[in-house]
């Protein structure tokens, strides 16, 4: 028989499955939520910099972020690597595990910094007085590593009991702090050293939430006895993870590089402006269902149905959100950057149009990658980034040189299929158990939402781009995907989305009958 999260077996399966369900769907829908505001408080505070500084400012403040971001993505594989063990130690042994590790990486990194940080800055700050001003920028956020460190073990304890809201909620206030904290000392004309500073109060605060969290609730909090084979084991997990992750990460960035290589910064805006605007749907989704399907699957993983499952109503709920964003993406290119952009962007438009193709695969990417996660599999993720990361060099350049920024679009479009393609391929091959990789889950929505956008694009074609013509795109484009969604047969499945976000919106009625690992 299945267990349910606490792995149990003699529970009934009905009562763990539907805890377990509704546990996951509530973290999914506050992690979320979380993060459609922390873009919003983003874009404001992106604003806010952008006027209050020099672009010189601005560049060496972006810079500093991204030097001590890779720096903390190495750091975090500790992290993950404590949430998805699942072979003989307690929680709080993983988490105490993920902290010694994850102090190792750290405490190492720092050690090195003053060898490789000089000449980091040197390259990419060029003259000394932008150097000078980059290496204090980078000293001071390098105080978000120990930040890190500290916070580690309440978010591998509360992830791996499930209790996932209080981390959307611990984001949701580092974001509101960073972004008031920084307009504050950005009018006080503390400039890129404020917003630096800004981030570190803003982390220390979010930190000192989950623990006060993890102290307020039930069950053991610490277990320092740990086997040497649970170190061996995070420790490769660790690794693994760090393999499967960083290429990914650097993926993100070398289109933009390549672009700005063959034709030049001002096409690289445009690129790189179209990327990120392509991006929030699925920013948004991987936040909702990244923070939620690793810890549940590592949960469940030893049931190939249970993790067949979950991973099923992921995609088909993902689908039928993630369809008609893209479709609106499309449909509105012109009207959106026209709107809040300015004339001078348009050469935004079609690539922002293929690019709002590519972010389709969303869905896909995030469920394959979780599942070999959580099955402690990550390393093989590498195999499918490596892949992609080829392809964008083969592709992205060459294109770019004959079609300008829109054959570098279609560059990234083969990259992200490539990606997705293999991905698949290596979940298939690890977890055969697992059938969940068909169309049946993106076929309806895609199909409505493509019915939806040529209604809405049809009705606006005498409009000019602008406000007027955004709001009626809009509003046709969402009512004809409610209807076609309808029409084509995908009722049950329409009304099952919207029972569950008024079933993780309702207060549980017994929170007894939710096991001690599910979501409060």
């Amino acid at each position: 028989m299945a267990t349910d999260g606490g792995g149990h077996e003699g529970d009934p399966v009905p009562k763990a499955v539907t805890s377990l369900r509704r546990g996951v769907a509530r973290a999914a829908f506050a992690s979320g939520a979380v993060e459609m505001v922390t873009r919003a408080l983003t874009v404001v505070l992106s604003i806010a910099v952008a006027r209050a500084l020099e672009p010189r400012e601005v560049g060496l403040l972006g810079v500093g972020v991204i030097v001590v971001g890779i720096l903390s993505v190495v750091t975090a594989c500790a992290e993950t690597a404590g949430v998805i063990g699942r072979s003989g130690g307690t929680d709080p042994q993983y988490a105490w595990t993920s902290v010694v590790l994850r102090g190792v990486v750290t405490g190492g990194l720092l050690a090195l910094t003053p060898l490789f940080l000089p000449a980091v800055v040197h390259l990419l700050a060029g003259k000394e007085p932008s150097s000078a001003e980059l290496m204090g920028l980078v000293h001071v956020l390098l105080w978000q590593l120990v930040l890190d460190l500290a916070a580690t073990y309440p978010r591998v304890l509360l992830q791996r009991r499930l209790s996932l809201t209080p981390l959307a909620g611990a984001s949701l206030v580092q974001i509101i702090a960073h972004v008031g904290l920084s307009l504050m000392l950005l009018r006080l004309g503390y400039g890129a050293m404020g917003v630096a500073t800004s981030t570190l109060v803003a982390g220390g605060l979010s930190g000192a939430l989950l623990w006060s969290r993890l102290l307020a609730s039930p069950g053991p909090r610490w277990d320092g006895r740990i086997m040497a084979g649970l170190w061996k084991q995070t420790a490769t997990s660790t690794v693994r993870v760090f393999v499967g992750s960083f290429v990914g990460y650097l993926n993100g960035r070398v289109d933009n590089i390549l672009v700005a290589g063959v034709l030049g910064p001002a096409a690289m805006s445009f690129y790189g402006m179209a990327w990120s605007a392509s991006r929030i749907p699925a920013w948004i989704l991987h936040q909702a269902l990244g923070l939620v399907l690793v810890p549940t699957l590592a949960r469940v993983r030893s049931d190939a149905e249970r993790m067949e499952q979950v991973i099923l109503e992921s995609l088909r709920h993902a689908y039928l959100l993630m369809a008609p964003a893209c479709a609106l993406l499309f449909v509105t290119a012109d009207s959106l950057v026209v709107t809040v952009l300015g004339m001078k962007w348009l050469p935004v438009v079609p690539v922002l149009q293929v690019m709002s193709v590519t972010v389709l695969v969303g869905p896909v990417v995030i469920a394959s990658n979780g599942l070999l996660v959580a099955t402690d599999r990550g390393h093989l993720t590498s195999l499918a980034t490596g892949a992609q990361l080829v392809t964008l060099v083969l592709t992205v350049g060459p294109l770019a040189a004959w079609w300008g920024i829109l054959g570098a679009a279609l560059g990234d479009l083969v990259a992200a299929a490539v990606l997705t393609a293999t991905l698949i391929a290596l979940c298939r091959r690890s977890e055969p158990g697992v059938n969940c990789w068909t169309v049946s889950s993106a076929l309806l929505p895609v199909v409505a939402a493509l019915c939806a956008g040529s209604l809405a694009f049809s009705l606006s074609t005498e409009l000019p781009p602008g406000l007027m013509k955004l709001a009626v795109q809009v509003g046709v484009s969402l009512a004809g995907y409610g209807a076609s969604i309808w029409l084509l047969g995908g009722r049950a499945r329409l009304l099952e989305m919207i029972e569950v976000m008024r079933d993780v919106t309702r207060r549980p009625a017994v929170p007894t009958a939710v096991s001690p690992g599910a979501e409060q």
